[in-house]
């Protein structure tokens, strides 16, 4: 992400098979879209196999640490 800050929250939202990511750095007072966009239709047990649906998922790279909490899932 383009910021530095010692927290973030992050959203994902599927709306429609278009997946859009969105960061606060201010607790979710204000949400920044993030350029990235994906358009995921194509990503289904008939295509790739063995997998029912897309799951959320976080990577983190880097030689810092990263600690994850208050995670929260919604099906539209």
């Amino acid at each position: 992400l383009p910021v530095a800050a010692d927290q973030l929250r992050l959203r994902l939202e599927n709306r429609e098979n278009v997946v859009t990511y969105h960061y606060s750095v201010d607790d979710g007072a204000t949400w920044v879209r993030h350029p990235t966009r994906m358009e995921v239709s194509g990503l289904h047990h008939n295509v790739f196999g063995g997998f029912i649906s897309l799951r959320p998922a976080v990577f983190c790279a880097g030689t810092g640490s990263a600690r994850l909490s208050r995670f929260s899932y919604t099906a539209a």
